[in-house]
């Protein structure tokens, strides 16, 4: 999915569903878990990476990529967690300096959602799976969300529940939770180990949708659109 189409559904969402907008929320602090990794979370996730994957195993530099990965991850939220008309100016003010690339406003949550665009889907136009173009549904975001949350809820009780099977081998175990949870890759939902050739219908206007904030905040405006 597009960064941006991303932040639109988050916006969308949040209001649809709160009657707020993700400054109202300090993702960055509700999600802070420490200026860098400790070691007991490094030690977890390179073990189960290096169990599962044979290039995990190999890497002698798997550590120092976590590391970096959670720093990464940590500077994100920094960045992106309050987005208002200053820091639109600001983002645009070290773009034109050539400090960060044109995409930044990709990652931003915008101030709002235009009307015209029906991010969510909320009238139940006719769209296409991006794998296939004969798949075609008319679910809302919040149908997929709302399934979605049913779906992992279940998943989660047979995860716990394979997890504290102690009478079963862990071979049993682990047949147990990919039963319940599936072997697809992330990128699609597939069962197959390479993502599909994903093709666009009728896709959002993103890009006109950012040349409009940058329009905003260019002209003196607080990146409304």
């Amino acid at each position: 999915m597009h960064p941006f189409l991303e932040r639109l559904i988050d916006v969308a969402l949040l209001n649809s569903i709160r009657s707020m907008h993700p400054n109202s929320l300090d993702f960055s602090e509700l999600s802070n878990c420490g200026e860098s990794p400790s070691a007991a979370w490094l030690d977890m996730v390179e073990t189960a990476l290096s169990a599962t994957y044979q290039v995990a195993a190999g890497d002698a530099e798997l550590r120092d990529r976590l590391t970096s990965a959670y720093l990464d991850t940590a500077g994100y939220y920094r960045f992106t967690n309050t987005v208002d008309a200053q820091s639109l100016r600001d983002g645009l003010g070290r773009e034109e300096r050539g400090e960060i690339g044109a995409r930044w406003l990709s990652i931003v949550h915008p101030l709002s959602v235009p009307g015209t665009v029906d991010v969510l889907n909320e009238g139940h136009a006719t769209w296409t799976h991006p794998c296939d173009g004969k798949e075609r549904y008319s679910d809302s975001f919040r149908d997929r969300y709302n399934l979605a949350l049913t779906t992992a809820t279940g998943m989660v009780g047979e995860i716990a529940d394979a997890w504290n099977g102690t009478s079963q081998s862990a071979e049993d175990r682990r047949r147990r939770i990919e039963d319940a949870v599936g072997n697809w890759n992330l990128s699609d939902g597939r069962n197959t180990e390479r993502p599909c050739r994903k093709h666009h219908a009728a896709p959002l206007p993103l890009r006109e949708l950012q040349n409009q904030i940058r329009d905003s905040v260019q002209s003196g405006g607080d990146g409304q659109v």
